[in-house]
Order: structure tokens, then sequence, then C-alpha cells
């Protein structure tokens, strides 16, 4: 997996996941009304080209509503992190909640978000962690279709 550091250079990271994963990469953001911004281009250069360029602007739109999200409610910076499994693409945003905006609601905000979240990906969900940072995940469709034929395991 690539990480970015501090000064914003890569960094190999261990993957460390499904058996079928083909590339992961995270970066952290500052929580900034800069950060969707940011997190689209992250997106941008980082989506896997070889099974998931068509799934580009989709998966841009998830990454820009998480981060809207992490910003809105979140205090510190976030983590955004996108997976390829040539069929599939997952990103996620991870963010500490604000103690202060966790007493209001911010219905409209997380309802618009799902309804958005839930038109464009396969599965999604929202986590808490056992620190209280919040992860917000979706897996998108990338449109690969393999060549290879279905192998017979007898």
């Amino acid at each position: 997996m690539d990480r970015r550091n501090e000064n914003g250079r890569d960094e190999q990271a261990s993957a460390g996941g499904a058996e079928d994963e083909h590339m992961a990469r995270a970066r952290t953001l500052m929580r900034s009304v800069l950060a969707p911004r940011e997190a689209r281009e992250f997106v941008e250069t980082n989506l896997c080209r070889e099974h998931a360029f068509r799934a580009l602007a989709t998966v841009q739109l998830a990454a820009t509503e998480f981060a809207s999200q992490a910003v809105l409610s979140g205090s510190g910076p976030l983590e955004i992190s996108l997976r390829c499994t040539r069929t599939t693409v997952t990103v996620a945003v991870r963010y500490q909640p604000s103690a202060a905006l966790a007493r209001q609601s911010l219905i409209l905000t997380d309802e618009l978000s799902t309804q958005v979240i839930q038109g464009i990906s396969r599965a999604s969900g929202a986590q808490t962690a056992k620190d209280g940072a919040r992860r917000l995940w979706c897996s998108i469709a990338t449109g690969h279709i393999s060549l290879l034929p279905d192998r017979d395991p007898h």
C-alpha cells in the first residue's frame, strides 16, 4: 500500500488485505475546505488505471462526499484510501468525529450523502473504531471484465 508521509511523499506499506486485492493506496489530508478537492485529486492520481479508469468520476464523487462529511463533522486530519480488486474499487475516509459537533444533528447532510453513495455503489457503510474514529466506505464497480476463461476446478 502506498502512503504519503507528512512531506507529501509516497511511502510503501504492507497492503495486508484481501487475496484478490490488486492495489491499495492511502493519504492523510488536513481537515479544511480544500479536503474534498484534494480527495478528488488523490483519486485521479492514484486510481488503478488498469481496471478502474471507467469508474473515475464515480469514485471521485464518493471521495468528495466522504471528505465533505469528515470536514463537517470531524476534527483533525482525515485519511482517504483506495483499494482495487479488479472488478471493484473501494474508497474510504477515516476521521475522528468532533465532540462538539457530535451533539448537533447533521441529518440533512447525512441523508443526502447517503442517497448519493447508495445510488453509485454496490455496497457502503459507516463504522466506528475502538478509538472512536469513524470510517465511511463504499465499493464501486470498475467495469473491468476479465478476458481469462473461468477455470474448471475438476
